[in-house]
């Protein structure tokens, strides 16, 4: 089972979420997790989606979730959960966060490449 990580952004308006559900259903998907919010001063929907799927090409799960979606007119992304994304973590000052951050990724939390720059 292939585990992969979906983004959205477009307009807000109804009917984003049933769209996006049906074409993660078409490429035989499981929701394991999901968040989303609607910004009110721009009008943007943003959603974050993880799902698993049995199909492994990410091409094809692309087309038909992008179909899904097509009438939103969405800025999507999809990945393998397993890419690891490159991360830059800006600190100031105060390093609690930074340690934070840090610990998540020295235990695996946080499956990225880290790029840390601090600026006084």
């Amino acid at each position: 089972m292939e585990h992969y990580i979906l983004t959205l952004r477009c307009a807000d308006q109804p009917g984003i979420v049933r769209s996006l559900a049906e074409g993660i259903v078409q490429a035989k998907g499981n929701i394991t997790e999901s968040a989303q919010f609607s910004d009110p001063p721009t009008g943007l929907f943003c959603l974050r989606t993880a799902f698993e799927s049995p199909e492994e090409d990410i091409e094809a799960i692309s087309s038909l979730v992008a179909g899904a979606v097509r009438r939103f007119q969405p800025v999507l992304t999809l990945r393998r959960e397993s890419s690891r994304r490159k991360v830059l973590v800006m600190a100031s000052r105060f390093d609690h966060c930074v340690r934070d951050l840090l610990y998540r990724w020295d235990i695996g939390e946080l499956p990225a490449d880290v790029r840390l720059v601090v600026s006084n």
